[in-house]
């Protein structure tokens, strides 16, 4: 079998290498299909799949693997972000995502059958133990400009807006995947968030609210059952520090 080097997100055709993954389907017949992952020659993923339309490659949550355990992630700043009192900032960060595949039937519903990520996973505790949650942890520098995003990564344009009467050190940033947003390019793998802002009211308390995608070419996925936002634009609260 020939695989392909898959160059983005997007309707599955061929047998495809996906860094040191390969995907593929086999026809067993008319009507059953068995889809199937390899990642460094172990079948990690195998589902028989009757009378599919297609199968489809997104960006997903990073809060799938290896299982659901919570909805939230915490990206933690390399250097501390210090803002001054009644002021605002824009800025990027980088957050990862999983790699999700759907299958869809002939009236478009579909089914998630595999999610695998292609970046390390690690799990923290943000707040405290008797309190706090558990949050899938990532490492970002801080970007001015609009950056591209790389494989299993996506970008969120946060407005960091400080409503406290002094300066604040903002050193992570925890959003809460179920409101969070992730659009993308077809064809490439460029994901990305809506616009975040990230309201400071105090040292250790800071209110999150989930706007509008940000960049035009990019398209809505569509989410997996339990993580369908809702029609109202939601908001997380962080209130165990910055």
């Amino acid at each position: 079998m020939v695989f392909s080097t898959l160059s983005g997100y997007g309707e599955l055709k061929e047998p495809v290498s996906i860094g040191p993954c390969r995907i593929f389907y086999e026809e067993i017949d008319r009507e059953i299909i068995v889809y199937r992952r390899l990642c460094n020659g172990r079948v990690e993923a195998e589902e028989i799949v009757s009378k599919p339309l297609k199968f489809e490659i997104i960006p997903l949550y990073p809060v799938f693997t290896p299982y659901i355990i919570t909805k939230y992630v915490s990206i933690h700043l390399t250097q501390p972000l210090i803002v001054p009192s009644n002021s605002s900032i824009t800025i990027y960060l980088k957050l990862p995502v999983d790699i999700g595949v759907y299958v869809y039937d002939l009236n478009g519903r579909y089914e998630l059958i595999d999610v695998y990520p292609p970046l390390k996973v690690k799990y923290g505790v943000y707040g405290t133990v008797e309190n706090g949650v558990i949050a899938r942890h990532y490492i970002s520098p801080i970007y001015r400009d609009l950056i591209k995003p790389g494989f299993g990564e996506a970008v969120a344009k946060v407005n960091v807006l400080n409503r406290f009467e002094r300066w604040v050190k903002v050193s992570r940033i925890v959003l809460d995947s179920q409101l969070l947003r992730l659009h993308y390019i077809k064809g490439s793998w460029e994901a990305y968030t809506q616009e975040i802002l990230f309201e400071i009211s105090s040292p250790t308390i800071a209110y999150i609210s989930y706007g509008s995608s940000f960049i035009e070419k990019a398209i809505p996925i569509n989410d997996p059952e339990g993580f369908k936002p809702p029609k109202l634009r939601g908001r997380s609260e962080m209130l165990w520090g910055l």
